[in-house]
């Protein structure tokens, strides 16, 4: 009676396609998941490059900056960001040299890194060491402007929601403003 067991072989098939099915279904939430994210991305860095062209200009007869650049977005990505979930931010810098760049100071312990106490060149007059020479906001003529758009993206499908939650996307422009 066993060995009249193990020879049949009615229900292989059903148990094979129970055994693929659950990695296949993952793979496959997976790779749209993944072609939205991809959209997004695009999409979003489209969107903040189109509103930062509106930026350099110096207009504010169609709203303000930030609005603008949210309202681009939202556009853009169809809906799938919802408004709320959009952070942007703005910093300027004088010149485009100053970007990503630190005040000079004295290394008076050799460590590579600013210590209080230590001498520098306060070089925006602010009288503390700053690591990064921007000032937030839109800036003026012919100052690089770095957009920042951060956006908070919770997946669509319910078996990547159980793998992650959310993710959390940083997008930056840098556009020199004109001169008004």
């Amino acid at each position: 009676m066993i060995r009249a067991f193990l020879k049949r072989r009615d229900g292989v098939t059903a148990v094979e396609f129970a055994s693929v099915l659950p990695p296949l279904v993952t793979l496959i939430a997976a790779a749209i998941e993944f072609g939205v994210s991809l959209f997004l991305n695009a999409a979003i860095e489209y969107a903040v490059m189109d509103a930062s062209r509106f930026g350099s200009t110096g207009a504010e007869n169609q709203g303000d900056r930030t609005t603008v650049i949210t309202d681009t977005v939202v556009a853009g990505t169809f809906g799938l960001i919802p408004r709320e979930k959009i952070e942007v931010a703005m910093r300027s810098y004088s010149r485009v040299q100053d970007y990503a760049r630190s005040e000079d100071f004295t290394d008076g312990n050799g460590n590579g890194a600013f210590d209080a106490g230590e001498a520098f060149n306060d070089e925006n007059r602010n009288g503390v060491w700053d690591a990064d020479l921007s000032v937030p906001g839109p800036g003026k003529g012919r100052n690089l402007v770095v957009y920042e758009v951060t956006y908070e993206w919770g997946f669509l499908t319910p078996v990547m929601q159980r793998i992650a939650n959310h993710e959390i996307t940083r997008v930056q422009v840098a556009v020199e403003n004109e001169p008004f």
